[in-house]
Order: C-alpha cells, then structure tokens, then sequence
C-alpha cells in the first residue's frame, strides 16, 4: 500500500519531547501514513521512546538509528527513507494540529499539486497560540506564476510547506550535514522544482518556541552565526547563476527571498558579536556575496540601509572594508553633522 505523506521526523535527545509529537500523529487514517523518525545518534531515551511508538504502529512508524550528523543528515536519510506521496518534515518538539490531520491526508489523496502550503501555528511550551501564520486567502493557489507575488509576500517557512515526493526525484537534493539551520534550504532548491501549488485552508503544524537551546533563539544564532554564513553561502553557490537572471518566476522567488535573509546575518554580527572577529566575519560574509554575485551585493544596500545600523555597512563598504566597522560608524555621524 502505498502511503499518503511521509513525515520526517528528526530526533536528537528529544525524549522530553517526542511523545507529545507522536501522539499528534494519531489518528484514524493513521493507516496512510509514512511517520519515519531518524535518531540522530541521541544520547537520551530518544531510542527506546521512538521504538515503542514502532511497536504500537508498526506498519505507520518506523525508526532509524544512525550516528549523529546534525538536523541535514535526519533530512537527507529521510528522503531516501520515504515512500509516500508527499513528503512533510515535522520537528520532534512540534506538533501537528490533530484535529485536521485526517481532513488534510484527504486533500492530499486528491491532490496534484507540486506543493501544498498550509496554515500553522507559533506556540509556547504549554501550548499557548501566540501567533498564525495564515495563507489560505492569500491567493496562493494555482500555477507558481501566478502565486509568485504572494509567495514574494508572505514569508513561508519549512512549517507550512508540504513537497510532492516526485520532487525530489526531478533533481538530486541534498542538504547540508553537520551544522544547524540547514532548514533554511528547504525552502529553496526543492521549490526551483514547483510548478502548481495548492492550499489546505486549515491549520497542519504548531512550531514550539521557547525551548532552551532551540537555534531561533536570538543567543544561540549569536553563537552559531558562523553555521547561518555556511548555509546562506551554500545557496548563494548553488544559484548564482540564475540569481543573475531574474526574468523566470522561479528566479525572482529565490533571489526575493535570499534578499530577505541575508540581512539577518548582518544584524546578528553588529548588534551581538564585538571587536576584529566580528570584522572579520563581516569582511568575508561581504566579500563572498560581491565576489559570487555582483547585482545582489548593489541591491543589498537597498535592503541594509532600511534600519539605522546598515547605513554604516555601506559607509564601511566606501572604506573599503578598513578599519573598525564601529570606526566607520563614527565616520557616518560625524560626516553627516558637518554636512547639515
């Protein structure tokens, strides 16, 4: 029997965790689900949680135990793994919406669309909504042309995108192993493959946030920014050539989007890291964009000098990269006093 949707579930040290997300997963078309949970070499009771839950469904859950390799591998042993109609990547300490899971497995049976997109929810570790991120009025439904200014819109996250596993057979993907946020690439080369898109006009995924060591914590980013610079250096590789041509829809999704998060990189690195390592991590972040693709480092300024600290990025930039970037802050103020 050919199952419905594959759920990928990476697992590391998630025992506090991954019972609540199981038990969201069932339901009664439990029978036409994938649920492949990878335990990426946990050193708590991840194992022996995930193969219980096995014994319960074995023919709807099943488990792999590998060496650690961090989130990109649990992604990359999934896909091999799965065998389902759709493929959805769900977070160990996240859950599903249980009271739509059967309605939505539904709607994908029926589905043709290269990728469904579905509302989700943010909430805390009791379980409180703190916000929706909604897209069922958006008018993203249809050929990607034709959704591409709301998808340009709206920021869509891996949460809400659900990809037909034919996909991932059009083109070889594979995402980054070893290092954290990695789920940013999700989000890009599997959707240059989408050519229709539909939308399930209910609620699929609750994203916890809040949990201590969780990688969208602003001091984790902090702590890891080197590994964000690695991944948003990995797309810039892998697209530059179409990020110069931005005449195809495709194009303009991922060269609007990689326009979006790039900043986020610099606003980590001015307002949380400090003195020559930071220099030095601005210098070879900056560097790479202008040497890999031209026209996006000119149109970045647009985007830096929308809040107060990018405008002394691009006084640094003047500079030619020397001296403290701080140093060139000054420069900045005192310049623009003079002038007035």
């Amino acid at each position: 029997m050919i199952k419905t949707l594959s759920i990928i579930i990476p697992s590391y040290n998630m025992e506090e965790y991954l019972d609540q997300c199981l038990s969201s997963l069932v339901v009664s078309r439990i029978n036409d689900l994938e649920i492949i949970i990878v335990n990426d070499g946990s050193i708590d009771k991840t194992r022996e949680l995930a193969e219980k839950w096995h014994e319960k469904f074995p023919n709807s859950i099943k488990v792999i135990n590998k060496d650690n390799g961090n989130y990109g591998s649990c992604i990359n042993r999934g896909i091999k793994e799965a065998t389902g109609q759709y493929i959805k990547v769900l977070d160990a300490d996240d859950s599903f919406e249980q009271q739509n899971l059967d309605e939505f497995i539904c709607f994908l049976k029926q589905s043709v669309a290269d990728v469904i997109i579905s509302d989700y929810l943010i909430v805390d570790e009791i379980g409180n909504v703190s916000d929706v991120h909604s897209f069922h009025e958006n008018g993203l439904d249809g050929d990607f042309d034709k959704c591409l200014p709301m998808l340009m819109k709206d920021t869509i996250e891996m949460h809400a995108i659900t990809y037909k596993s034919e996909i991932f057979r059009r083109f070889e993907y594979y995402q980054t192993e070893g290092i954290s946020y990695t789920d940013q690439e999700w989000m890009f080369m599997p959707m240059a493959q989408v050519n229709t898109i539909a939308v399930f006009p209910k609620t699929v995924y609750r994203y916890l946030i809040g949990r201590i060591g969780q990688t969208v914590n602003p001091a984790m980013a902090y702590k890891n920014v080197n590994q964000l610079i690695i991944v948003m250096e990995k797309i810039l590789r892998d697209y530059v050539d179409n990020l110069q041509d931005r005449t195809s829809s495709h194009n303009k999704y991922m060269y609007g989007r990689i326009i979006k998060k790039l900043p986020s990189i610099y606003r980590i690195l001015l307002l949380k890291s400090k003195g020559k390592e930071r220099d030095r991590n601005l210098i070879a972040i900056d560097n790479y964009i202008f040497k890999f693709c031209p026209l996006l480092y000119q149109d970045l300024e647009s985007q830096i000098i929308g809040f107060m600290p990018y405008h002394y990025i691009r006084n640094w930039r003047k500079c030619g990269h020397k001296g403290s970037i701080l140093l060139s802050c000054w420069q900045f103020i005192i310049n623009l006093v003079l002038r007035y």
